[in-house]
């Protein structure tokens, strides 16, 4: 989990904040909405293990939870601003052995990588996956500054 939360950080740090949605969240939702959409799979974090305020957007990780993205479970973290409302969702396979399954499901939604390193693309939203040797690949998808 520190993994997740460390490229996360790296993640948002090197792209610009992200206007499509994720899953089932929608971006500016609250946290309780994001709960009551996730139907009980997200929890809230206590504001102690909540992630520290980016320089740059003060946005900080402050709910995590699970998701299956097909048959690929995943664990997710949710990305809100100052005033609480998400604006982005960092996901990675639960299991680094599913990396695969993960990249085929990003392909498959998104098309071809828009960048020519790594996976990348601009649209709908800012979305990237940083690959970690021997960890779990953690996806960053942002909302798209307006």
């Amino acid at each position: 989990m520190k993994i997740i939360a460390l490229a996360a950080g790296l993640l948002i740090a090197a792209i610009a904040p992200a206007k499509a949605d994720w899953a089932y969240t929608k971006w500016g939702m609250s946290l309780d909405q994001v709960v009551a959409a996730s139907k009980g799979a997200v929890k809230i974090l206590p504001k102690r293990q909540q992630g520290m305020p980016l320089p740059d957007t003060k946005a900080y990780v402050a709910a995590e939870g699970g998701y299956t993205d097909g048959t690929t479970p995943l664990e997710v973290k949710f990305m809100v601003d100052p005033s609480g409302r998400l604006t982005c969702v960092f996901y990675a396979p639960a299991d680094a052995k599913d990396n695969s399954a993960l990249t085929a499901l990003m392909v498959k939604r998104y098309g071809p990588s828009q960048e020519r390193s790594g996976l990348a693309w601009s649209s709908p939203d800012t979305i990237s996956v940083m690959e970690l040797p021997g960890g779990p690949n953690v996806v960053s998808h942002c909302k798209k500054k307006n």
